[in-house]
């Protein structure tokens, strides 16, 4: 409710992962679960009845506290990268759950304050002094011959009957186009979201597919050793996958990424050095866009120039 997940490929980095009203109805729901099953054990062991299988009213509150907490569990027991939202995925059913049972509460008390539809109202000539079996007859006499009036609201009541339902559905637009323009603009569009899904890789190994098959390629990973970053997979496979056009599941073999990937070398920013310059042409590409390393090759190999698209930066030996 207060704050979420920081990696945004699960969410806009750092804002609470429930929209505020679900969240309200959450709280709701998930207090009200703990109050009944509190209510229920202290029943039970004040009638001291524990040979007895405990009630619904126990079980079920008491089953969905508990789902909720150990679903939590992957999240909690983890130091990286936290909170996750996919590490704690296996609590998302539940927690609609104790929304919606919040979002019921809460109508059922504002039920209260709408207007009374079943209220037999009068017509003013009936209001003559009856017995009370008298009254009753003439009533029932009365409306089986068509004098019976049904319930005319009154003008206050239809006008509070138009503004729920107006506030409601303004309330409904509002939420929804909220929630669109959280999804499909603030997050959608953000280039963190496209940086955390790789899209500049994708970019990369499409531009390196356009270079000459004998040329040399060296790909910059922009960022210290040992370890080769996982981002470089897509690149390879968009390299092992040149031409081919998916219309369905991927044959089971996978692509063939060494021949693909001949040529094609992916080397640490200390590696820069190390290039040797031969009779072949030769490209280097950088994972990330810098300036900076951009003129430092540029130093180092000064016969060259600079490659700069609106995706990918490089330099041509």
């Amino acid at each position: 409710n207060f704050f979420g997940d920081y990696n945004w490929r699960h969410n806009i980095s750092g804002s609470p992962i429930l929209f505020w009203p679900v969240g309200i109805f959450f709280l709701i729901g998930f207090i009200l679960c703990i109050k009944n099953a509190l209510k229920h054990l202290i029943q039970t062991i004040q009638k001291k009845i524990a040979s007895q299988v405990p009630s619904s009213k126990f079980q079920v509150p008491s089953f969905m506290i508990l789902w909720f907490f150990v679903m939590l569990l992957p999240g909690f027991l983890s130091s990286e990268g936290t909170p996750h939202c996919l590490r704690c995925i296996g609590a998302i059913p539940v927690v609609f759950i104790f929304a919606g049972i919040g979002a019921e509460f809460l109508y059922s008390r504002l039920k209260k304050f709408l207007p009374n539809q079943n209220i037999d109202v009068w017509r003013h000539s009936d209001r003559a002094p009856f017995a009370n079996g008298a009254r009753e007859e003439s009533r029932q006499r009365r409306n089986s011959t068509g004098f019976f009036a049904p319930l005319r609201m009154t003008a206050n009541a239809k006008i509070l009957k138009l503004f729920i339902i107006f506030a409601g559905t303004l309330l409904m637009i509002s939420f929804t186009y909220a929630q669109y323009h959280r999804y499909f603009i603030l997050w959608g569009q953000n280039t963190e979201t496209q940086r955390a899904f790789s899209c500049n890789c994708v970019a990369i190994g499409n531009y390196l597919n356009t270079l000459p098959d004998n040329a040399e390629k060296y790909v910059i990973i922009n960022e210290s050793g040992p370890h080769i970053p996982l981002p470089i997979e897509t690149i390879k496979f968009i390299r092992a996958t040149k031409g081919e056009t998916r219309l369905g599941p991927a044959p089971c073999e996978g692509p063939d990424y060494g021949v693909a990937n001949q040529n094609t070398n992916y080397i640490f920013l200390e590696q820069i050095k190390d290039i040797e310059i031969t009779d072949k042409q030769a490209y280097i590409i950088l994972m990330d866009k810098n300036q900076n390393l951009l003129n430092e090759i540029q130093t180092i190999f000064p016969e060259g120039k600079i490659i700069k698209t609106s995706e990918v930066w490089g330099y041509d030996l």
